[in-house]
């Protein structure tokens, strides 16, 4: 039941936001969307990255600078939940306030 939303609201939603979440290996993350097109990752096995984030399409694309691979992510809003889908994964990962 999770709806599309157009750039503007998911930029909206992102922008100088915090989201927790786990991968589909079951590995919690905290993502940190700064305004300013930064985005930071902390993972709980303690790899962590930083990037530049943009919304195209109703995809949030990164691009990271070290450990992770870019691409981008398809995004759907909840009820309490954002929900990301990579174009190359079948899994969809739950993106949570803390």
């Amino acid at each position: 039941d999770a709806q599309s939303l157009d750039d503007k609201t998911i930029e909206e939603r992102l922008r100088d936001q915090v989201y927790v979440g786990k991968n589909a290996n079951g590995v919690g993350w905290r993502a940190q969307y700064k305004a300013s097109g930064y985005v930071f990752i902390d993972m709980d096995n303690g790899a962590r990255d930083s990037g530049t984030w943009r919304v195209v399409n109703g995809r949030v694309c990164v691009d990271y600078r070290r450990a992770f691979p870019s691409g981008c992510a398809e995004v759907r809003a909840g009820p309490d939940a954002l929900y990301s889908r990579r174009d190359n994964a079948q899994a969809v990962i739950v993106m949570r306030k803390p």
